[in-house]
């Protein structure tokens, strides 16, 4: 069978990626509060399955645990956070970090500042939008929440309905 010829590392790592895998499906343009939450979520699924993954490696686990926690709260009770939290989110604790830090677990150091460094690339010399840091006030956000724009285009034949706080996240 295929999985039995799985080297063991790429074996016990396969459901850490399957969570960022996930991540990655929820959130594909920018790095979210539920994205954290996956990606924390699997370097703890991380850190269970290694024995020994040293001092430094377990803080890093605990604060993107916390960061995790911290996004899903806001995320279910429909709060934005502060630019920091995203753009840490994003260097520290996005899909290609947390994948590389969990397949080179070893040089994870290395992994972790390579990958910021790759991710600073791709969004400094690309129009790929990696990171949705801008924040809506609280007010706002309810406001743009709740207003929905009706567009008709009566020679196309068509009739659109936007919600208006959408709008404003894909802007």
């Amino acid at each position: 069978m295929f999985t039995e010829n799985l080297p063991p590392a790429l074996a016990l790592a396969l459901p850490q990626l399957g969570l960022i895998f996930v991540g990655i499906l929820i959130e594909r343009h920018y790095v979210s509060r539920v994205t954290a939450f996956a990606n924390s979520l699997a370097l703890v699924a991380h850190v269970a399955t290694r024995s020994n993954v040293g001092f430094w490696f377990g803080v890093y686990a605990d604060v993107g645990l916390l960061l995790g926690i911290v996004g899903i709260l806001a995320y279910l009770t429909e709060n934005s956070l502060r630019t920091e939290y995203y753009l840490g989110s994003l260097f520290l604790y996005s899909g290609l970090p947390v994948g590389t830090v969990i397949l080179l677990p070893d040089q994870w150091v290395l992994a972790l500042i390579s990958s910021g460094v790759v991710t600073f690339i791709i969004g400094y010399f690309t129009d790929v939008t990696l990171a949705y840091t801008d924040r809506l006030d609280g007010a706002v956000y309810q406001y743009a929440k709740g207003i929905t724009i009706e567009h008709t285009n009566k020679e196309a034949g068509y009739r659109a309905k936007i919600n208006l706080l959408d709008a404003l996240k894909n802007d």
